[in-house]
């Protein structure tokens, strides 16, 4: 491994450590609210900093951007035509966001197995509170530079006659170590994202298949942060307010809520039973085969072996539209959260008897209301 390798690795963790040395030790009104942010415990704490963490975001990643491009321009003039090849880039991004899907299917399988984050991620905080057009910006400039730095990294390790697979896993070890300031967990987290997608852009050979994933990915996270409670802790925000009890009003979290459209369940603060409407119901039933049958399509498209009678790529494409369907559904949840009616599936108007307990208990909590204020 050569210097000038080393130096276009170094990069991406130099800029941004060197700008969290500046967060940490200025003394300008800026830095204070950056650091004030930083140690954010909930998202109420987190929204007075959060538009000094856009401008933070967009200066250090435009510093990342001017960097590579002067490294290339010194080191390998080709590099960005290589890389940027608008060849097909449609498709490249029609695949991309399909892998992005599946990569957020994955990540709610094994969530779980992760520690949670101890402080909120860069985007969430640079977009928590910012307008949309700002934190969508945000989102594009992150993710274009970051993968550009990986694309750069890689391309230049495999040319000096170094693996795809060595190569991969010393770039994905310095974008761990980039937010390593942000707790062991995103560290670890990030290194994982870092080895899946600098894996899609040697499969593919394509910059926009990684960049469209990683958009994606990140833009699910973003909807759920912006959409979480004002206490919501770095490590919960996905479990954000789902949706309101028809009976007595009460933000309920997805983690409260019987995703399955068939059953009923009792609302945890008023012991009403409340289903998912007869409308989202029969939308979910119709729109799950057709949903489904678009990405097992897409998966065709980007698996072509399933179709030409390769065991391995048919199962491989299954597997994919699955993971693909959880991601997809992440997102859907987030954007259009159900809708809850009071009674069982399909008899909504049958059953009085779930009505009127919903009606004594708003009866309860006024009298009871009324009282506290005499």
């Amino acid at each position: 491994m050569s210097s000038s390798d080393l130096v276009i690795l170094a990069i991406l963790p130099a800029v941004i450590w060197a700008s969290l040395a500046y967060v940490v030790r200025s003394n300008s009104k800026t830095a204070s609210k950056l650091r004030a942010a930083w140690g954010a415990k909930t998202k109420q704490e987190l929204i007075e900093g959060a538009q000094s963490w856009a401008l933070y975001a967009l200066l250090a990643f435009l510093v990342v951007l001017v960097g590579v491009v002067v490294w290339t321009r010194v080191h390998r003039s080709n590099a960005f035509a290589m890389i940027l090849n608008p060849s097909q880039w449609e498709r490249g991004i029609f695949h991309g966001i399909m892998f992005g899907f599946a990569l957020l299917g994955i990540f709610s399988i094994f969530r779980r197995h992760f520690p949670e984050a101890q402080k909120f991620s860069l985007l969430v905080m640079a977009g928590i509170a910012s307008p949309r057009l700002v934190a969508a910006s945000n989102l594009l400039i992150v993710v274009f530079t970051e993968e550009l730095w990986r694309a750069v990294c890689l391309t230049a390790l495999m040319g000096d006659a170094i693996s795809g697979q060595f190569a991969l896993v010393v770039t994905s070890i310095a974008y761990g170590f980039t937010f390593l300031a942000w707790g062991t967990p995103i560290a670890i987290s990030e290194a994982i994202v870092g080895v899946a997608l600098g894996g899609l852009f040697l499969w593919s050979g394509s910059f926009y298949v990684p960049f469209a994933a990683h958009v994606t990915f990140l833009g699910q996270g973003l909807l759920y942060a912006v959409a979480a409670g004002p206490d919501a802790k770095p490590g919960d925000v996905h479990r954000r307010p789902f949706t309101k009890c028809p009976a007595c009003g009460a933000t309920l979290s997805i983690r409260q809520v019987n995703l399955n459209i068939n059953e009923a369940f009792f609302c945890p603060f008023c012991q009403a039973r409340v289903t998912s409407s007869d409308r989202r119901r029969g939308f979910l039933r119709w729109g799950f085969v057709f949903v489904s049958i678009a990405l097992l399509l897409a998966s065709f498209d980007i698996f072509p072996g399933a179709v030409r009678g390769s065991t391995r790529q048919y199962w491989l494409s299954l597997a994919f539209t699955f993971l693909a369907g959880l991601g997809l559904w992440s997102i859907l949840q987030v954007v259009v959260p159900p809708k809850l009616e009071c009674g069982d599936p399909d008899f909504v108007s049958l059953n009085l008897a779930d009505r009127r307990a919903a009606g004594q208990h708003v009866g309860k909590s006024e009298e009871s209301s009324n009282g506290d204020t005499k």
